[in-house]
């Protein structure tokens, strides 16, 4: 008999006792071998791969997934910092050596180069060379300066060295300072000061001989023997070029040596007030033979040596006012000048063109005991000094 039939004599209640026990026994062994198969079939996946080693499989590939995600993550960092890192560095150096530059140029550069011809040769010289030896041998009496030297610091500011001009006395001194964003500041604030530096009128009332005694009295108190100053002279009348030449050269003052251009005064404007004009001595031959634009600024810069040739100095006059004029950013920088002083300088070279160069004064720079020699002289009328410099 089988057990399938032994199950169904079970269900209809044909089995004895004895056997109707057995058959129960084996029910409820097979009935716990079901429920455990049942259990143990729940834990199975699909597959028929185990919970736990399918598990063992997920964490090794999520393991893998993980660690591609942090090389990820970590590359993409790195590329970041990277892309960070070479932007900042950009801007750094833009910063250090690019904008500097470029602030540069809304200012005022001494170091420009600008070429003049020197012979048959075309040279390059700082554009604050050219600039010094025009403007101070125009306003600044027996104070002429040729040469300067700029070193650049970025963002418009430079420090700026100006060497002293070699006299035959060796006078002068170094004058240093600093450009900032075309402010000028001199450690020494005394050094190419103006304000003394004037040349007055000639008196008509019988009170000049007072104010010229006057004047010799307080320099020969004041004054320090061995010492130079550059003495500003007015003069009691103005005189054509030649003849104040010459009547310096007979006093033998040559150091230094500067005239003033005597002109009427602008109508309509507050006086001038201060000096300009021309140096005669070698102070004022720094470049030698140099040209510089001779089409629009002929002799501008003069040859060595003297000359009293009076249309060429009036045309290297003239030529210094038309620099000055068309070129003013120098002027600005140095400052103190005529708040008209454009249209002071067109009325001057009108005067100077339809009268010639007609003198009020000179200056040079000489001693207490050179000064005082001019005392009594006629062609005198007063005196300024200031120390040189």
């Amino acid at each position: 008999m089988t057990y399938r039939e032994l199950l169904n004599l079970y269900q209809t209640g044909q089995l004895d006792a004895q056997t109707r026990k057995e058959v129960e026994s084996e029910i409820e062994k097979q009935e716990a071998i079901g429920d455990y198969l049942f259990d143990a079939m729940d834990s199975l996946r699909p597959d028929g791969v185990p919970e736990s080693l399918e598990s063992e499989k997920n964490q090794e590939q999520g393991d893998r997934i993980m660690l591609q995600i942090r090389k990820s993550i970590h590359h993409t960092f790195l590329k970041l910092g990277i892309t960070v890192g070479i932007g900042v560095l950009s801007i750094v150096l833009v910063i250090i050596f690019v904008l500097p530059q470029v602030v540069n140029h809304f200012y005022y550069n001494p170091n420009e180069s600008i070429s003049g011809v020197l012979g048959q040769e075309t040279v390059e010289q700082p554009r604050i060379n050219l600039d010094l030896s025009v403007w101070t041998e125009l306003f600044l009496p027996s104070g002429y300066r040729n040469r300067a030297y700029a070193e650049p610091m970025g963002y418009g500011k430079y420090a700026l060295v100006f060497p002293s001009t070699h006299t035959p006395d060796h006078s002068g001194n170094r004058i240093g300072g600093m450009l900032v964003r075309n402010k000028l500041t001199l450690y020494d604030p005394n050094a190419f000061n103006r304000d003394n530096m004037v040349f007055d009128a000639p008196i008509t009332s019988e009170d000049k001989a007072v104010f010229k005694e006057l004047a010799f009295s307080q320099i020969e108190k004041i004054l320090e023997d061995n010492r130079q100053y550059v003495a500003c002279f007015s003069l009691s009348e103005p005189t054509n070029y030649e003849r104040l030449y010459q009547w310096c050269v007979d006093h033998k003052l040559t150091n230094g040596l500067w005239f003033h251009v005597y002109t009427d005064p602008v109508p309509g404007l507050p006086a001038w007030g201060q000096a300009f004009g021309f140096a005669l001595d070698t102070t004022s031959t720094g470049y030698g033979s140099l040209v510089w634009d001779a089409e629009k600024y002929p002799n501008l810069v003069e040859e060595y040596g003297w000359g009293f040739d009076e249309e060429a100095k009036k045309t290297h006059f003239l030529s210094l006012l038309a620099y000055t004029k068309e070129n003013p950013e120098f002027t600005a920088v140095m400052g103190n000048l005529h708040p008209n002083y454009e249209e002071v300088i067109d009325h001057t070279a009108k005067y100077v063109e339809d009268n010639g160069l007609q003198l009020s004064g000179f200056s040079f720079v000489g001693t207490k005991e050179e000064i005082l020699a001019l005392r009594s002289d006629p062609m005198i009328q007063y005196v300024i000094t200031v120390p040189a410099f």
